[in-house]
């Protein structure tokens, strides 16, 4: 009977321990959190004074933490892309990076940095009302993964342009067009299933003071968009780093996440 009533009391107190922890965990969560809000509007304060007009809020809209995402050359995975697309098919490597395939249906070469081009003929069932929606089939069925690609038209091509976790991926793109029953796709993308994640220490706060450094005054910003940027790795390899997208009444600037200086394209 003693000992049921030493357990209890045992329970109990574990219970009351891990509440204890739970509080401790939480204020100092939001301890950190309230910290560094102030420190955005004090950032934003500093913007103001160099005659750099923001709302604080299109920075508080941010997200607060992001990662950077490398991405090793998958050669597997681009044969397998080629199989599905181009049928049986033949591979070649002429050097430099490069990997070709070839095939009754058409070419593919693949290569460093996300680069390829493909020429591929379409059978008679794979032809959909639009352009856009019948590239889109034919990379889909092969094993691209497409729910996150923005798909517009500009002139007489289709432009494909990559996503990677809800934000828009600058500088990954796909452009192509349909001609005399053959698809003709170029641009640059992730096609990689062998990625890794490292997490970016860089705050809201330290990005705005490397806008007001950076934009000329008197400026107007209107909008901030969270994006990423494709960029070659030290390795060799790509990878997708963080970067902020600014409109402003004079232009557009972009803003590598990690280095915090400007992106000239």
């Amino acid at each position: 009977m003693e000992w049921k009533r030493v357990k209890t009391y045992l329970i109990l107190l574990l219970l009351v321990v891990n509440l204890i922890l739970a509080a401790g965990i939480y204020f100092r969560v939001h301890e950190k959190s309230r910290t560094e809000k102030q420190e955005v509007l004090a950032a934003a304060q500093i913007l103001t004074a160099k005659q750099i007009s923001a709302d604080p809020q299109i920075f508080l809209k941010l997200p607060r933490t992001s990662s950077v995402y490398l991405f090793s050359r998958d050669t597997e995975t681009e044969a397998r892309i080629a199989s599905l697309m181009l049928g049986q098919c033949e591979k070649t490597q002429p050097g430099g990076g490069v990997e070709s395939y070839a095939g009754d249906k058409g070419t593919i070469n693949f290569r460093s940095g996300g680069f390829f081009d493909l020429t591929v003929r379409l059978e008679e069932g794979e032809i959909q009302k639009t352009d856009s929606d019948t590239i889109l089939s034919l990379l889909s069925k092969s094993g691209i993964d497409m729910s996150e690609a923005v798909v517009y038209a500009e002139e007489d091509e289709v432009i494909f342009t990559m996503g990677w976790n809800g934000r828009r991926a600058q500088n990954s793109r796909m452009a192509g067009q349909i001609e005399d029953g053959a698809v003709s796709l170029s641009g640059r993308w992730i096609f990689s299933k062998k990625w890794s994640e490292e997490s970016c220490d860089i705050s809201r706060g330290e990005m705005i003071l490397a806008v007001s450094q950076a934009i000329e005054s008197p400026a107007v910003i209107t909008q901030v968009s969270a994006m990423y940027y494709l960029d070659a790795s030290q390795s060799g390899d790509i990878q997708l780093v963080p970067v902020w997208l600014l409109y402003t009444d004079g232009g557009e600037y972009l803003f590598h996440g990690v280095t915090k200086k400007q992106i000239v394209q």
